[in-house]
């Protein structure tokens, strides 16, 4: 049974009841959780020793986020260090090949070549045999070390094949010498007989001068394969009469040409089609 609202006899309770409001679900809002802090429903003494016993925790979480930094800051210059020392190594060893390159010893051979007649007897002024010597020097600021010379003269009737081997025909005397700085000499005597001469003077034939030069620089190794120089040289003219010295020896004359092969230095030497002596690696 309801009671008027009006109705004197209601107690003060129900007055509070009825005037309260009504909730709705519409009205509800969501309610978000919030971070956990220290409890300080106690007195304020006891809420600031909560907080500092936090204190340490948020310094190592500091000092670990510190170290990252540090550590990758450490792992970039390193690197960067890494990169420029490597750099500077590598300009180093370029400017050391360069010096080396221009500064080191390098053995050439000539053609400018001198005949020597040889005349046993003055009174028939015959010429028993000619002598060639074949200058070369080097063209280097530094000198050679163990340098090995072998000259051969070879002489056929036909011009050289391509296929030539230029054999060490005469056993090599491992005689070393030692070649300056801007240093020129010669080889010793490679000798004929004045038909040989006479042939290539007709056109009946060929003279060849050939050999080579084994040398390392002061800038090697004691394992470093050994610097070569290799040559060959044919006698092309020759003017004046070479059986008789009937004439002054030096008004002789001989004009020498480069072959088509075995004029070369180093790795042009070993990228020949056809390998001679030296046998280098």
């Amino acid at each position: 049974m309801n009671q008027d609202i009006n109705d004197p006899t209601r107690s003060k309770t129900e007055e509070k009841e009825d005037q309260a409001p009504t909730i709705r679900p519409s009205s509800l809002k969501s309610v978000e959780p919030k971070t956990e802090e220290p409890d300080c429903s106690g007195s304020k003494k006891q809420c600031s020793e909560k907080q500092k016993t936090n204190w340490p925790m948020r310094i190592e979480a500091a000092c670990a986020v510190l170290l990252v930094f540090i550590t990758g800051f450490y792992t970039y210059y390193a690197r960067q260090q890494a990169g420029s020392a490597i750099n500077a190594a590598d300009a180093a060893k370029r400017s050391a090949d360069a010096l080396a390159k221009a500064q080191r010893a390098f053995v050439y051979f000539s053609t400018a070549i001198n005949p020597t007649g040889v005349v046993p007897d003055a009174k028939t002024m015959k010429i028993t045999n000619w002598e060639f010597s074949i200058p070369f020097g080097n063209s280097g600021e530094t000198p050679t070390k163990h340098a090995n010379v072998h000259c051969e003269i070879y002489t056929p009737k036909q011009a050289l094949p391509d296929d030539f081997g230029y054999p060490d025909t005469v056993e090599v005397t491992k005689q070393l010498i030692v070649i300056g700085p801007k240093e020129t000499t010669a080889s010793g005597h490679l000798i004929t007989t004045p038909d040989k001469v006479k042939a290539v003077q007709d056109g009946r034939g060929h003279l060849y001068l050939y050999g080579w030069c084994a040398y390392k620089d002061v800038f090697q190794n004691p394992g470093d394969v050994p610097h070569v120089t290799k040559f060959c040289f044919e006698l092309d003219t020759w003017t004046g009469d070479p059986f008789f010295a009937r004439e002054q020896l030096r008004q002789y004359g001989s004009f020498w040409v480069a072959c088509r092969h075995h004029n070369c230095a180093d790795d042009e030497c070993r990228d020949e089609q056809y390998p001679s002596p030296p046998y280098h690696p």
